[in-house]
């Protein structure tokens, strides 16, 4: 990745079915750190298995850099992944834009949902972790104004969205839950690059 808007940044989520040798000690829910990396961590996942969370990234280089570790680890690690697998990307430093600019964003998206959901497989858009936004999610959207971001995150009523601004309220960052799983490092920078360009 060459560029990256100023004051964005980056995490991804990366689900995985398989994994060789993981050592799932502390593996819990908020994860314990990968021997290799210490600001990457991994845990187990309900839905499928195993992910692993990167740091926050805020710039291209960073960004680059933490690609081609994971790369790394991925292969080393024979990671494999199915259906069940997505991989999600947060957004974080909205803040820093005004709350007009974030409202604009989230709806472009809901705009056009359906040609994001064209970019996976059928099995993936009928997947409950990633589910089409609701009629009164996208009709809050249209709120002319709002006080903050946190406000425009109360407009969705759980997290498993292919868009979930719910993490507004939690983490400061817009999700996005849309991509399918993979082990493939372009693949990820694909989507990363596809969302910080919308």
């Amino acid at each position: 990745m060459k560029y990256m808007p100023k004051d964005l940044s980056v995490g991804i989520e990366l689900e995985m079915t398989q994994c060789m040798a993981p050592d799932t000690t502390g593996a819990v829910y908020r994860g314990k750190p990968l021997d290799a990396r210490a600001s990457w961590t991994f845990k187990t996942d309900a839905s499928c298995g195993y992910e692993v969370n990167s740091p926050v990234m805020r710039s291209a280089e960073e960004l680059e850099t933490e690609l081609a570790f994971i790369d790394a680890w991925m292969r080393n690690h024979r990671v494999k992944v199915d259906n069940r697998c997505g991989f999600h990307i947060h957004i974080g430093g909205l803040e820093k834009l005004p709350t007009e600019a974030v409202i604009a964003v989230t709806r472009y998206f809901s705009r056009y949902e359906n040609a994001f959901m064209a970019l996976v497989s059928e099995t993936r858009r009928a997947n409950g972790y990633c589910k089409p936004l609701e009629a009164s999610t996208r009709a809050r959207l249209q709120t002319p104004s709002v006080a903050d971001i946190r406000a425009i995150g109360r407009f969705w009523s759980d997290r498993r969205y292919w868009m979930n601004g719910e993490s507004l309220c939690k983490h400061g960052t817009l999700e996005f839950r849309l991509p399918e799983g993979t082990n493939d490092v372009d693949v990820i920078r694909g989507w990363i690059n596809l969302i910080l360009t919308c």
